[in-house]
């Protein structure tokens, strides 16, 4: 119950975080140009690397505090652990700011400036998360959201800014000033505490990075498509592709919010039975976010028309998104609890290979857009197959391997259908009725399950 409550409390702050995204990814691309907007997806693509800023160290302490009780860490060791974040983090922002001095690359000096603020939010974030502090965390997620949705709205809607810079320091700016209100709190509440040397700076930063070299890793796979458009084709392009990738990015915050509770509950939790609970209903109800594809299909005929060039790209990357649910929520968190971290970093090195193969082939027998998009959707379903394999207790039975071919058969034929409310209605009912063909069990373990709760 516990679990299931927290479970809410982060995806109703991610659902804050869908909303905020939904609306100023809508106002913004229509105020900026398509080379501005290029421009401003250019600083979030470097921004989604930041967290390697930190070199695993907080990564490490994730995987140190993971189950525990947040009263009962060492709040003298976390005071050192804390002051050597710091010193970290500085170094290598003032290394990121003198590249982008050098290059006289703007996007890249204002990234520099965004790898503390962004990094010490992270930490605590991930304190609180490991930990089972769901409500701080939550807490920081909100925070972080509305200040930036009101600073986008303040200039695209009252002030009409067009120049990309302005949402830049808007989203720099909410993370700062969280940082700032951190930092406050944690030493005004933690006076008491004197720095001790918990003696395993070093062991956390081994552990850690072999975690962060992962997660790079996967955030590479994640965006390797954007490199591959920003690197072989133009800046109107990249714009399209962005834009794609930007909505595809909103529904990844119901991703986070499983993906959040779930590691924090592995790490208490460690039962087959329970896993393989968990990745069935992952399989069930992971097709019903690609409905999104509908959606966004409508909204952006509607309100964004000068981007229904990127509709094409959002059909194949939301195609995909029910196996990325599966591999981020599921499989990332299960490599991450293994005795053997190395495990979790071969697997997403040879995905990212397979990525790369994936994506030059798209370029050398399409060379367009759509060719990396579906190049995108290839390495996913690659990724969730190697998954299932890695695992043996996650080995797909037929009727889940039927399951994933009906979804790809159905999303495919019901895009076809030019009234994208219909079309929308029509996937959800052919995927609720091939689940409950397939999947009566779990249909009905879950119809069973709320009955007793609402007793």
């Amino acid at each position: 119950m516990k679990t299931l409550k927290n479970f809410i409390r982060v995806l109703s702050s991610n659902t804050i975080v869908l909303l905020s995204g939904m609306i100023t990814g809508m106002m913004i691309p229509n105020i900026l140009s398509v080379e501005s907007y290029s421009s401003l997806k250019t600083y979030t693509l470097y921004l989604s690397y930041v967290g390697i800023f930190h070199l695993g160290y907080v990564d490490g302490l994730y995987l140190k505090y993971g189950g525990r009780s947040y009263h009962n860490i060492d709040k003298n060791i976390l005071k050192h652990e804390h002051t050597i974040l710091w010193r970290i983090e500085t170094i290598l922002t003032i290394a990121v700011l003198a590249i982008g001095f050098v290059r006289q690359d703007f996007v890249m000096a204002l990234f520099a400036v965004s790898i503390i603020p962004y990094n010490i939010n992270g930490f605590f974030k991930q304190i609180f998360q490991a930990a089972g502090e769901f409500k701080r965390y939550a807490r920081i997620n909100n925070a972080v959201t509305i200040s930036a949705l009101g600073l986008n709205i303040l200039g695209a809607v009252v002030l009409r800014v067009d120049q990309y810079v302005f949402y830049c320091f808007a989203t720099l700016l909410a993370n700062l000033s969280m940082s700032i209100f951190l930092e406050y709190s944690y030493f005004k509440n933690n006076r008491k505490y004197k720095p001790v040397d918990g003696r395993d700076t070093i062991k956390l930063i081994k552990t850690g990075s072999l975690i962060v070299l992962g997660n790079f890793i996967a955030q590479f796979v994640f965006t390797i498509d954007l490199w591959f458009v920003k690197g072989f084709f133009s800046a109107v392009e990249f714009a399209y592709y962005s834009f794609a990738f930007s909505m595809v990015s909103m529904i990844n915050t119901v991703v986070t919010a499983v993906t959040v509770v779930f590691y924090n509950y592995l790490c208490r939790e460690r039962e087959e039975r329970q896993i393989i609970e968990f990745k069935r209903y992952l399989l069930v109800f992971s097709p019903f976010a690609a409905l999104a594809y509908f959606c966004f299909r409508f909204i952006v005929k509607l309100f964004v028309v000068k981007y229904t060039a990127s509709l094409d790209i959002l059909f194949f990357l939301f195609g995909a998104y029910p196996f990325l649910i599966i591999v981020y929520a599921l499989i990332i968190n299960l490599y991450k609890i293994s005795e053997d971290k190395k495990k979790y970093v071969k697997s997403v090195a040879l995905i990212v290979m397979t990525a790369a193969v994936y994506n030059f082939l798209a370029l050398k027998l399409w060379h367009s857009v759509q060719g990396i998009a579906l190049a995108t959707l290839m390495t996913y379903i690659t990724w969730y197959l190697y998954s299932m394999a890695d695992f043996k207790i996650l080995k797909p039975t037929v009727r889940e391997i039927i399951w994933a071919v009906y979804y790809l058969a159905v999303y495919a034929v019901t895009s076809y259908i030019s009234n994208d409310v219909f079309a929308g209605i029509m996937f959800g009912l052919l995927i609720l009725t091939g689940g409950l063909v397939l999947f009566w069990d779990i249909y009905s373990n879950l119809l069973e399950r709320i009955t007793q709760r609402g007793r």
